[in-house]
């Protein structure tokens, strides 16, 4: 592998300026103004340092909130004016600056190769660097790639990475689709990668004790943009994706430990972060399932639809990298939409019943708590009556207790006891149709498998399928990009509800 180091001295200032503010704020740094503010100002940053795309891109959307901010500040952190109007007075220089020295870097790399990938971390990115390469004249002989699609057996003349190694998973080195692979990032970013075969016998007896790390530092080749080159400290400045400030934010909104006496359809609930800037919040319970799009572990052109699989999968076992399916366009629980279909007629009045005995059950709980209506439940006979379980119960998410004795011992409390085979078959009836439906939908998407684009797939993380027997619902399968593990209470109604996170973020 070979290494380049670039610097920008206005960009490297805003990171040092960024890092100065955080510490002048101390705790305030986790309240709800400076969290945006400074995502916003990293989120730019990042992008122009994870891409060779110009620097006056996306800088509309500063100009466009500058005011705003400026007047919320000196109003509420008058101590704090002068660092926020220098942020932006280097913002705004940096704007200015037509090239961004990685693409420089990139133009000298590509004089005699063919065939180069280049990696990019985020694959948001990737459609405005193909277009920024066409703008260029350059795009001859040019991939512009997120990591997932070097999984394949695809090999190309040269890789370049933009971003330290820690960025790219690291299949990307150790089980290489290229011999040359270049890795370009500013000098101040902090990076250590340890080559390792993936073979034991690949091992010589001559490197056996060569274990020592190889820094991204040594040998390095600068680039300078600026007129004075400074000495670095590798972590001063901290350029990784500014994603954990935001998910910090939305699961603060929506926290653990929300009131006891809250018992309104909510639910524990983990958040996934997922492609197109993306998220959902999916029910955080042992027995959850959702359905997912297993697309193997190789990308190729010639991949077929006997490869790929439409299964179930409990949410505690989700993972990066898994493509989930979820409903998307309109609103609504995709097997609820199915299984009334099902229903047909009948529908109505089997919800009505499902309804009511969990409207009872939530009004003996508002009037006491969970844990009195547990105990009582228990005295009923009820073996499973835990207060985590009398939540989801009580959800509109869940049919009905998996035991009878629990059933039983709900329509006891609630003074249904003589009703109990009426309710009992109502929510049976529900929960085989939800079956069918689930069964219904698996076939409709293994029928459409043959569609999947496996380029738009990788490369946004994303494909939408259209079901022809049901009409106005899109699922689509998007890939998880991160899993948080902290568990939330979300209202019902949220589960499975794909939202923009950017427009999750400034809604007040």
């Amino acid at each position: 592998m070979n290494y380049f180091q670039v610097y920008q001295q206005e960009l490297h200032s805003i990171y040092k300026q960024i890092r100065s503010l955080q510490f002048a704020l101390g705790s305030l740094v986790e309240e709800e103004f400076w969290i945006k503010f400074l995502w916003r100002i990293k989120r730019y940053c990042f992008d122009v340092a994870s891409t060779p795309l110009s620097f006056s891109h996306l800088s509309n959307l500063f100009f466009e909130n500058q005011h705003k901010t400026m007047r919320y500040c000196r109003t509420i952190y008058p101590h704090f004016v002068a660092d926020v109007e220098a942020i932006y007075n280097t913002l705004f220089s940096i704007f200015m600056i037509k090239e961004n020295p990685i693409f420089i870097t990139i133009q000298s790399l590509l004089q005699n190769d063919n065939h180069t990938a280049i990696l990019i971390k985020e694959p948001r990115l990737v459609n405005y660097v193909n277009d920024f390469f066409v703008s260029q004249n350059n795009s001859a002989h040019i991939e512009v790639m997120p990591p997932a699609k070097l999984k394949g057996t695809i090999f190309y003349e040269k890789i370049i990475c933009i971003g330290p190694t820690r960025w790219f998973p690291r299949y990307i080195f150790s089980a290489a689709r290229s011999r040359k692979i270049d890795v370009i990032q500013y000098a101040w970013m902090t990076d250590v990668f340890k080559s390792q075969p993936l073979l034991v016998g690949t091992i010589s007896p001559s490197r056996i004790e060569d274990n020592d790390e190889d820094h991204f530092t040594s040998d390095p080749r600068y680039i300078n943009i600026s007129n004075s080159v400074q000495t670095i400290t590798p972590s001063e400045s901290n350029m990784d994706p500014p994603d954990e400030d935001m998910v910090h934010l939305l699961t603060k909104k929506t926290p653990l430990n929300a009131s006891v006496k809250s018992y309104d359809d909510t639910v524990d609930a983990q958040l996934f972060i997922l492609a197109d800037r993306t998220a959902v919040f999916l029910e955080a319970s042992d027995t959850t399932k959702v359905l997912v799009l297993d697309v193997g572990s190789s990308y190729e052109d010639s991949y077929t639809s006997e490869q790929t699989l439409i299964t179930r999968v409990p949410v505690k076992l989700l993972r990066t990298g898994i493509f989930v399916l979820l409903r998307t366009g309109e609103s609504g629980d995709y097997i609820i939409t199915i299984a009334d279909q099902i229903l047909g007629v009948r529908a109505s009045h089997l919800r009505y019943l499902q309804e009511d005995w969990k409207d009872k059950l939530r009004r003996h709980v508002q009037r006491s708590d969970l844990f009195q209506v547990s105990i009582a439940l228990l005295d009923h006979g009820s073996l499973l009556a835990q207060e985590s379980n009398v939540r989801n119960w009580m959800s509109s998410r869940t049919i009905r207790p998996q035991k009878d004795s629990d059933f039983k011992a709900i329509m006891r409390l609630i003074g249904y006891e003589s009703q109990f085979d009426k309710y009992q078959n109502a929510a049976n009836e529900i929960r085989n149709a939800h079956r069918q439906a689930g069964k219904m939908i698996r076939q409709m998407l293994l029928n459409q498998v043959h569609s999947i684009d496996y380029h738009q797939l990788h490369t946004h993380g994303r494909f939408d399928f259209v079901l022809p027997d049901v009409p106005d619902m899109t699922l689509s399968a998007f890939r998880i990009n991160q899993c948080i593990s902290t568990i939330s209470r979300v209202t019902a109604t949220r589960i499975g509800q794909v939202f923009n996170l950017e427009h999750e973020l400034w809604r007040e």
